[in-house]
């Protein structure tokens, strides 16, 4: 099997695992991408193509580390270990969490974006019990949505 083939097999493994989480998440299902206005900007939700792309990448993460393609040389000759220019799919993987973990730090900052949209718009309407009860227990997107549909 070439390099080519065995990481294009982790990968689409590793989609069908987003897919799966598609479903798991916020959205319940195939939702595509959408923007989210907040308060002269917008926020990208990534939908089910979000979930598949992570997959993917997760799942070259994992085996890029820690599995058997970890010394799989994908560009190049040989491996820098042994003295040439070659990219393995464990340096790669390498690069990729990071990049991951960014991502994931982001993605936190734009909820905590959300977050506090919803409650400077909460602020100013009225006492609305059900609403309140309903924001606790909303994900970022819909509690603002709430805050938003609040009366005055």
């Amino acid at each position: 099997m070439h390099a080519w083939q065995a990481t294009l097999m982790i990968v689409a493994a590793g989609a069908l695992g987003g897919v799966v989480s598609a479903f798991l998440s916020e959205d319940r299902g195939f939702a595509l991408p959408r923007t989210v206005p907040i308060d002269g900007s917008t926020v990208l939700r990534p939908g089910f193509v979000g979930h598949v792309l992570v997959g993917g990448v997760a799942s070259f993460i994992s085996w890029g580390l820690y599995g058997p393609g970890t010394d799989l040389v994908l560009l190049g000759n040989a491996p820098a270990s042994a003295g040439g220019t070659g990219m393995t799919a464990g340096a790669v993987a390498g690069a990729m969490g990071v990049g991951v973990g960014g991502a994931k730090f982001l993605s936190t900052y734009v909820d905590k974006k959300l977050l506090r949209a919803t409650a400077s718009v909460a602020a100013g309407k009225s006492a609305d019990p059900e609403a309140a009860g309903h924001l606790g227990a909303a994900e970022p997107t819909a509690a603002l949505a709430i805050a938003r549909d609040m009366a005055a």
